[in-house]
């Protein structure tokens, strides 16, 4: 199998997870100061190439697991965004051995305003405009670039019915009942206005998880490692160094 991914550093890997929408860029800005420490693996997800069956989260989790196999990993750190934190949950919750720590910033699999009952059939700029806004506090983080990428997803119609399949998915696998099996140190940060993952998810997910924390950004949304990445390396490395 071949992934596509950014690897730099030497050390504990931590293992970084995209939403949906994402790419393993997304973490760029995280990868620096957390690559001085750890060998920081961003792992592109290939939510648009999967096949009608494999839409879902625990077709996921196993690709995600032979990909840590793949570098001889017995144990990860796992960082995740969005779906990508409902992919590292659900390995935690299954396979906890091979989960050193959880790192989940607007996470679903609690609650998440999905994309399956609003995606437009042939969505225009304005409306990817104001969806992608809802990701951002900050809305000069809305660039051309970001909606002409988005935009050019959607003309596909495979693509299309794949991010619906995922956010179906994620809608229907609540991981609530399966939290108490989550047995590793575990930070939340999470954007204090993010209107598709609320506070109140966070905070279900804090009381849920016994070795939980949770950390707030203020004026921040759904991507805190792209709004806020100094804030956000800060809380993960302190959280790294006195939790491990």
């Amino acid at each position: 199998m071949k992934y596509n991914f950014i690897d730099k550093g030497k050390g504990r890997p931590i293992i970084m997870l995209h939403g949906i929408f994402g790419h393993a860029s997304n973490w760029k800005d995280i990868i620096e100061p957390l690559s001085k420490g750890y060998r920081t693996l961003a792992l592109e997800l290939p939510y648009l190439e999967l096949k009608k069956d494999d839409c879902n989260i625990a077709y996921l989790s196993e690709y995600v697991s032979k990909f840590a196999d793949s570098h001889g990993f017995n144990k990860a750190i796992y960082m995740g965004n969005s779906l990508g934190g409902h992919i590292a949950l659900d390995i935690a919750t299954r396979d906890h051995e091979r989960v050193e720590a959880l790192i989940l910033t607007g996470s679903s699999g609690l609650f998440e305003r999905g994309y399956e009952n609003d995606l437009q059939i042939h969505p225009t700029k304005t409306y990817l405009y104001k969806k992608i806004g809802e990701i951002f506090f900050d809305k000069s983080h809305v660039t051309e670039e970001l909606i002409d990428d988005v935009y050019n997803i959607l003309l596909n119609r495979k693509n299309k019915i794949n991010i619906i399949r995922l956010s179906k998915s994620a809608k229907s696998y609540n991981i609530k009942d399966q939290l108490k099996f989550v047995d590793c140190p575990t930070i939340l940060i999470w954007g204090k206005q993010d209107p598709i993952t609320p506070p109140s998810a966070a905070l279900e997910f804090e009381q849920s998880i016994k070795k939980a924390e949770l950390k707030f950004i203020d004026n921040c949304c759904h991507a805190p490692m792209i709004e806020h990445p100094g804030k956000f390396g800060k809380l993960a490395l302190e959280f790294l160094s006195t939790r491990l």
